[in-house]
């Protein structure tokens, strides 16, 4: 039963990691630090908080 769970947690995650990479392949460098106003957040400003979270756990 644990075996089961890690795997199908190991797959969720990869399936995630790939739409990312997908999304990323996508966009130009100068797309990633593109923000909507002075109050928005980029694109790498964003993955740089989820990866300090996703780090810090």
């Amino acid at each position: 039963m644990k075996n089961e769970y890690l795997n199908s947690i190991k797959k969720q995650f990869e399936y995630y990691k790939s739409v990312g990479e997908k999304t990323f392949d996508q966009l130009e460098e100068k797309d990633l630090f593109w923000q909507f106003n002075e109050d928005s957040n980029s694109i790498a400003i964003v993955v740089n908080h989820l990866w300090g979270n996703m780090k810090s756990r």
